[in-house]
């Protein structure tokens, strides 16, 4: 059900999930009752065509880890290992008869494909990539632009705002870009943090936060298209200042898990009760922090940090 944090969102036809064994992707293959998994490109596409010889359905699924313009394939981070991601970089791999299989599943033929990856469909990269991938197995292909949840209730839970970007294989170009969905804008007026405990919910206000940093994460490579976050360690005032980072006076309590990559820290210091306190939260896909103390519960959506963080 929805919780204006994600909006169920169904899956069904032949479905193939990456392997790799982290919170999102064994909780999501069991809630689906344990679908093919592959490791690589190329045994995902071998997944679609064995299922497409005893299903009936002519939707293929493919699932993993995502950014823009990308699905990855048997990782969890960024890899250089191109049969371990299908995306626009490396379209160059998989187009044109570069992997068989795929050529095999246009053949069938197919009605619909989609890669449900986090933001796979965002932004001019989710766009070819969407396009060059419909172009490739000869039907409509469809990825979410906004970030993919397990979710306890109902398996797959889209990011309240995700459109699914669409292409179709007859197209001369790709389809218009689709941005991101951001829920949440940087604005001085939040003056309170609102923080989760096992004992329940307390409020911060912003003229106690002593200290924030981020770290970010070390993705090799990390992708251009995120691109690094800043490093950040500050004091005093432009603490305070950068306390709106986070929409932390409005905390998503959901126990959806974002197959996203963590892109960095956000560790913030600030006095409670009468003693100095540390809250840290990972940064997913740069659009999401996750209270590490609170993980699976306490969510808050980040704003962009150019928009904060003064350049250079």
């Amino acid at each position: 059900m929805s919780n204006g944090f994600c909006v169920p969102a169904q899956i069904s036809g032949c479905i193939t999930v990456d392997r790799s064994n982290d919170s999102f992707l064994s909780k999501l293959r069991q809630c689906l009752g344990q679908p093919p998994r592959h490791g690589t490109r190329e045994v995902a596409g071998d997944n679609l065509v064995a299922s497409l010889t005893t299903s009936a359905s002519r939707t293929v699924n493919i699932v993993g880890y995502g950014y823009p313009g990308e699905i990855l394939t048997g990782t969890t981070a960024p890899t250089g290992n191109s049969d371990r991601y299908l995306g626009d970089a490396n379209a160059g791999d998989w187009t044109a008869g570069g992997q068989p299989n795929l050529q095999t599943i246009a053949n069938t033929p197919i009605t619909l494909a989609r890669l449900w990856g986090c933001n796979t469909g965002a932004g001019s990269d989710g766009a070819r990539l969407v396009w060059e991938f419909a172009r490739t197995v000869n039907a409509p292909a469809e990825a979410p632009t906004g970030l993919v949840f397990f979710d306890p209730e109902s398996c797959l839970c889209l990011q309240t705002g995700s459109i699914w970007q669409h292409a179709d294989p007859t197209a001369a170009a790709p389809p218009a870009r689709i941005n991101a969905p951001k829920p949440y804008t940087a604005t001085p007026a939040m003056n309170s943090l609102v923080l989760g405990s096992p004992g329940g919910d307390f409020v911060v206000p912003v003229s106690a936060v002593t200290a924030i940093s981020i770290k970010p994460s070390d993705l090799d490579p990390f992708p251009p298209v995120l691109g690094p976050l800043p490093p950040v360690s500050v004091t005093g005032d432009e603490a305070r200042r950068l306390a709106t980072v986070g929409q932390f006076i409005e905390p998503h309590k959901s126990r959806a898990v974002p197959g996203a990559l963590i892109t960095g820290t956000l560790v913030i210091t600030f006095q409670h009760d009468g003693a100095e306190e540390e809250r840290s939260f990972a940064i997913y896909n740069n659009l999401l922090l996750e209270d590490a103390t609170m993980t699976d519960l306490h969510h808050y959506y980040f704003a962009d940090l150019a928009s904060i963080v003064p350049a250079g």
